[in-house]
């Protein structure tokens, strides 16, 4: 009950990397070529620190992607060349920084390895197998949702020193994707509750808190452009199945059934991609449980994993706000797969958060939630990884053809970004054709 759930656990955690590592390629796909490459590209070139600074935090479609840039930029630093296999690697490394808050929320745990291991399973898969292999989108979704984390515990049993760490995780995460702002109302419920309800902390931090969210959001909003203004229409129909008539004065109680829909099937992504009704049923019931937890434990003194399995809820009620009436919720399960991470996120935090509450799971039974985990993430490989191996197809066949494309912009202009970075030597594209070009040159170097 000790050491083999440790080591387990250490075999699922390299496997996936492992896995991420085998077929992760240096090619830059969609939204690397502007909101990475391009962007390093002129911070390097950029003849004052004013510029690159400009460059850094200028909008890319709806969001601030700050935080990203800045990670892309120092591995490019540091490897001389902008390489989207390291890009892919270390944006994946944020789901291991989650699961080591997992770790510390459970450390004193006499079953922590096993509870470990249950969230690790479903955590690490191929279920947004989209967004594994592609190093913006990475960094976008996966980071957002450890920064979230990341800054509920910091804020539990605050400190000023706590304080001001999670200001800057939530700050990251707001300068990651437009839905880590969400994570300064998470960090709002965390400071209320230690002020009203374990009357552990004054409210001078929640004032403090609430002050320090407006500041950096109003920042944040400085020459913004509305996302309306953002998006151009062929870029949202193509990428969500924009449906305009739902944007003409549809009133709100038309809507709010959609809204609920959407919020609902995706909570249940993580189950499947193809049945909706088993989506509603795995949502509903995600939900369901979370609201028993938090209603029987809302008074303990650590409600971290509960906080963490809100903020994916909360997220998606905001995307529901933005996507629900220009997308068809079905659409969202198989056209735009990423959205249903967050739904894995619920799911792998919810474990945590039951296996530390209830009873049952302090005991061997514990185990048979290890063989359900094990059967999903099993399930999710066999599943998805066909998908995700034509994908990775379509990407080398564009590669070899010498084609670069940004859905909604020109095809010409993402190639001329390309061009310029390999140019420029900041850019260093792999052998053609891939990827048997890497197998000839294995073959040679090993004789």
């Amino acid at each position: 009950m000790q050491w083999l759930p440790l080591l387990l656990f250490a075999a699922v955690v390299l496997h996936y990397f492992w896995f991420v590592s085998r077929y992760a390629i240096n090619v830059p796909y969609h939204d690397d070529i502007h909101d990475i490459l391009l962007v390093v590209h002129n911070m390097d070139a950029a003849g004052s620190l004013g510029e690159a600074i400009g460059e850094l935090n200028s909008q890319y479609n709806e969001h601030r992607t700050g935080a990203s840039r800045m990670q892309a930029y120092l591995a490019y630093q540091l490897q001389g060349e902008v390489n989207f296999h390291t890009l892919a690697i270390l944006g994946n490394i944020a789901l291991a920084l989650i699961l080591f808050l997992f770790y510390l929320s459970v450390r004193e745990e006499r079953l922590c390895w096993i509870y470990l291991l249950v969230a690790a399973l479903l955590l690490l898969h191929l279920r947004a197998w989209r967004i594994v292999l592609w190093g913006q989108v990475a960094f976008a979704y996966y980071y957002t949702i450890f920064y979230a984390f990341a800054a509920v515990f910091a804020l539990h049993r605050v400190s000023p020193g706590r304080f001001g760490l999670a200001v800057a995780f939530c700050s990251l995460a707001s300068f990651t994707l437009a839905s880590g702002q969400i994570a300064w109302a998470v960090g709002l419920a965390s400071l209320l509750h230690q002020a009203l309800i374990t009357r552990t902390r004054p409210l001078l931090y929640p004032a403090l808190w609430l002050l320090a969210a407006v500041t950096v959001l109003l920042i944040w909003r400085i020459g913004y452009v509305p996302a309306e203004a953002a998006y151009s229409e062929g870029q949202v129909s193509e990428v969500l199945n924009w449906n305009p008539a739902y944007l003409v004065g549809a009133p709100l109680l038309e809507l709010l059934p959609r809204y609920v829909s959407f919020v609902v099937l995706v909570l249940g992504g993580a189950l499947f991609d193809s049945n909706s009704w088993i989506a509603y049923g795995f949502g509903a019931v995600q939900l369901l449980v979370l609201s028993v937890f938090t209603w029987r434990f809302y008074r303990d003194d650590d409600v971290r994993l509960m906080l963490c399995c809100w903020f994916p809820v909360a997220t998606i009620l905001a995307v529901a706000v933005g996507r629900a009436a220009v997308a068809d919720p079905e659409a969202i399960l198989t056209l735009n797969n990423r959205y249903s991470f967050f739904s894995v996120v619920l799911m792998s935090s919810l474990a945590m958060l039951v296996q530390q509450k209830s009873a049952l799971f302090k005991t061997p039974a514990v185990c048979a939630l290890f063989f359900l985990s094990a059967l999903y993430s099993f399930w999710s490989y066999r599943q998805f990884e066909g998908p995700l191996q034509v994908s990775l197809q379509a990407r080398y066949d564009a590669f070899n053809r010498g084609r670069y494309w940004v859905i909604g912009r020109s095809s010409q202009e993402a190639m001329d970004i390309v061009g310029a970075a390999i140019k420029a030597g900041r850019y260093v594209p792999p052998c053609r054709p891939l990827p048997a070009c890497e197998h000839t040159e294995h073959a040679l170097s090993k004789e």
